[in-house]
């Protein structure tokens, strides 16, 4: 019996939301929900450090915009904050570490990018693999070794969903959560955008200066978004999703793509990869919607998950095209402009379809966007 499709929405809480996340919450949401899959809310707090509420609260308020629904995952910035934080997943993180430094993969580094010769090309030279180091707050960070020469195959089905491999998720995995020790599984009952319209009082939520204006996007040879304060993202057909290229699969070398990479960092907290992978784990997540930047780190996910024995392995990933402006990708980290919730979701839905190669005039709402992509890629 193959399993359920499962996914997750997964932003940052670490600055405002850009059009290149709305653009991925709708793909995820898309490819879920076109196969009756279980899609989660899971805010990845994993740089407590960058965590602000207001960032929190603009998450929901674009997804209230959108009207993307979702079946498990906090309802709000109070939920999220008192149950679903990762703060209250520190265990399982370190129950993930402890097993792989048990099967001696793992190393403790007292490098950093500063420092002479640790670094070629971006990838770490092993200066500290045979140092016997120990894990030191604030001193050291622990890497994952990497076998020089391996390839790791990052499967991309999205043609055949029905060649799902995991086979070992029951019904309680595809209903759970992540789960504070208080909290109890809600029976599957979708908590997703619950008593969203009192957001809107919130204070101190406001995206910074740089705000897209969206205008209506009709030609399907092109498509701009554009910024009163910046150069219009410009995105022709060539640009355009190429679904073909997801019956495939990617094979990644790893030690020449990210090298040994940290699995925990200095401060004494997970790094993203080893922290997301178990929390996909602990939801059951079989399918991935990312950018295609983040294929090393589908690897290196993949290639834990195989070491610690987890479901995950098995998992189906889909790399989307970036949205570039100026030359550069859409990211928070250089200051992308913040979603200007005003200007509605029409936009955005009319944005995907063209990226998807749907009739965009026919995509002006939520539920016609997911029938038209129900035509071209449903069963």
């Amino acid at each position: 019996m193959n399993q359920k499709i499962i996914s997750r929405i997964a932003p940052t809480p670490s600055g405002f939301l850009h059009a290149g996340n709305v653009y991925n919450f709708l793909l995820t949401y898309l490819f879920t929900r076109a196969f009756d899959g279980i899609l989660h809310l899971r805010i990845d707090d994993y740089d407590l450090p960058r965590y602000r509420r207001q960032y929190v609260e603009n998450i929901f308020r674009v997804l209230d915009m959108l009207g993307v629904d979702f079946d498990g995952g906090p309802g709000g910035v109070g939920e999220f904050e008192a149950e679903f934080s990762s703060k209250f997943r520190l265990g399982a993180y370190k129950n993930a570490l402890k097993k792989l430094e048990q099967k001696g993969v793992c190393y403790a580094c007292e490098c950093s990018h500063s420092m002479k010769n640790s670094f070629k090309n971006g990838i770490y030279t092993r200066v500290c693999a045979d140092k016997n180091l120990k894990f030191k707050k604030n001193e050291t960070a622990m890497r994952l070794s990497t076998i020089d020469g391996a390839q790791i195959n990052v499967r991309q089905n999205l043609i055949n969903f029905d060649a799902l491999g995991c086979d070992s998720c029951g019904e309680a995995r595809m209903a759970g959560g992540l789960w504070s020790n208080a909290q109890k599984a809600q029976d599957g009952t979708a908590n997703g955008l619950k008593n969203l319209t009192n957001l809107r009082g919130f204070g101190g939520g406001k995206p910074g200066d740089k705000k897209f204006n969206l205008n209506a996007v009709e030609n399907p040879k092109k498509c701009i978004l554009n910024s009163a304060n910046s150069d219009g993202l410009n995105l022709t057909d060539e640009a355009a999703f190429e679904t073909e290229k997801f019956a495939q699969t990617q094979s990644v070398n790893l030690a020449q793509n990210l090298g040994d990479f940290v699995v925990w960092k200095k401060d004494d907290t997970p790094a993203y990869n080893l922290a997301s992978l178990v929390d996909d784990e602990i939801l059951g997540v079989n399918l991935l919607v990312r950018g295609e930047d983040l294929l090393a780190c589908s690897a290196a996910q993949k290639y834990m998950a195989q070491m610690l024995g987890y479901v995950f392995e098995n998992a189906n990933f889909i790399h989307h095209g970036l949205l570039v402006q100026s030359g550069k990708k859409l990211s928070k980290s250089s200051r992308a402009p913040a979603v200007n919730v005003a200007d509605g979701a029409k936009i955005h839905y009319k944005f995907a379809a063209l990226k998807l190669g749907l009739d965009a005039s026919k995509c002006d709402t939520l539920s016609n966007l997911l029938e038209m992509f129900k035509e071209k890629f449903g069963r």
